[in-house]
């Protein structure tokens, strides 16, 4: 091997080095992104859970409440009166608290739109590694070529040479062992073209599982702003109550019945939001992209392989038997 060539392997050994190391610091900037969001949106739906709680127990405060009122009585009454109080500052303060979960999902949907952009880049460099592992298939179909023709050179050497009988015979057979060894390449190569493929319509999934993220996202958005309705409703029937209960005299049992009735109402549509089952699927969506990550680390170790692999194989075919086009840099 002459140094030129030499010296042309080195360059293009770099040229893949670096190549594989921009697109493996990409996919880790990807990783670290998704796990920060994971971690935010853990955070969301343990305040959800938690918000969940704190709406039963107002309600059942005020289920209390209106049955103490009910009892009669100017002490109860004004014991309930303080108990109705108590409940609209934690109404208040728990329709704060939802406003502040619908700000920090909002924040959480911005940033969605920047991961799929690294993705989509993250995917344009795995095509450049495939186009990179074409041009070396190329070079070694030509490889192919040049041996068939040097096995047509020794052939009519065989023929027609001054050379010895033993020497000809030689020259065939090491012509017919380098065609082997390059139809060995070209197996090889195509294997490796086939995995790529193959990692091409992984990270197109991917992709598709990053849009899925997002719909869920939007749809935890819709529950939030739901849920904080059903909050507000519960805070003005509690208010009607207190101002009722600033003259004991003036309490309508009837209107209590029907304040009862509100409540179980917002309560049965707080139970129709199925808070616990989106909450559920947001954690799947949240498992979801910890594998993505995984499976990218995993690709990054595969295609780092194959480049070793394609390399090695380039050394090994002998000087003059190829041309090397120059490596495009990412």
């Amino acid at each position: 091997m002459s140094d030129t060539q030499e010296m042309i392997y080195q360059e293009e050994a770099s040229d893949l080095d670096k190549l594989i190391d921009k697109t493996e610091k990409e996919y880790n900037d990807l990783r670290d992104d998704l796990k920060g969001k994971e971690q935010e949106v853990r955070k969301l739906l343990d305040k959800g859970r938690s918000e969940q709680q704190t709406a039963d127990q107002l309600l059942a405060r005020a289920d209390a409440a209106k049955a103490l009122a009910e009892g009669g009585g100017e002490e109860k009454g004004r014991s309930t009166f303080r108990e109705a109080e108590t409940i609209l500052e934690d109404l208040r303060d728990f329709d704060k608290r939802v406003n502040d979960n619908k700000t920090a999902a909002e924040d959480a949907l911005k940033k969605i739109p920047a991961i799929n952009a690294t993705i989509m880049a993250a995917n344009q460099k795995t095509k450049q590694a495939e186009a990179a592992l074409g041009n070396a298939a190329a070079d070694a179909r030509e490889a192919k070529n040049k041996a068939e023709e040097a096995e047509k050179i020794a052939g009519s050497v065989q023929k027609g040479s001054a050379k010895t009988k033993q020497d000809a015979e030689k020259a065939f057979q090491d012509t017919n062992k380098l065609d082997e060894e390059v139809g060995d390449m070209m197996d090889q190569l195509d294997a490796a073209e086939q995995e790529l493929a193959r990692k091409k319509a992984e990270a197109d999934q991917d992709m598709m599982m990053a849009g899925m993220a997002t719909d869920n996202a939007k749809e935890a958005e819709d529950n939030a702003r739901k849920a904080k309705s059903a909050v507000k409703t519960v805070l003005s029937t509690i208010t009607v109550l207190l101002d009722q209960l600033g003259n004991i005299d003036k309490v309508d049992l009837s209107k209590l019945n029907q304040i009862d009735e509100s409540l179980k109402r917002a309560k049965g549509k707080m139970g129709d939001s199925e808070l616990d089952r989106k909450l559920t699927e947001l954690n799947d969506v949240a498992r979801t992209q910890e594998d993505m990550i995984n499976d990218y680390d995993r690709q990054i170790r595969e295609i780092r392989d194959d480049i070793t692999n394609l390399i090695d194989i380039k050394k090994t075919l002998p000087e003059g038997c190829f041309n090397t086009p120059s490596l495009e840099r990412p």
